[in-house]
């Protein structure tokens, strides 16, 4: 019988590591150490944790904004790992 995998919690540490295991891999260059990053239980639960969360979070979010304070908007980072690492 397959070892059952242990249940992950998402939470600030688990997101800042997995952004360090997948970051090491992408900077190495490294196709098969980053398929093997997120084994394909963890990314299950993942997914089904962020389809969760998200299904509670309104679609439309009005913010307020002091006087000379910037905010930036982004869309569609399909592909741009990278990019999403520096912001």
């Amino acid at each position: 019988m397959p070892k059952k995998a242990p249940k992950i919690t998402v939470n600030a540490e688990y997101v800042l590591d997995l952004r360090n295991r997948l970051s090491s891999a992408v900077y190495a260059e490294d196709t098969a150490a980053l398929q093997q990053t997120v084994p394909a239980n963890e990314f299950k639960q993942l997914l089904e944790a962020a389809v969760a969360n998200l299904a509670q979070e309104p679609t439309l979010v009005e913010v307020s904004v002091k006087e000379g304070v910037r905010v930036v908007v982004v869309g569609d980072t399909h592909g741009q790992f990278l990019d999403v690492l520096q912001m």
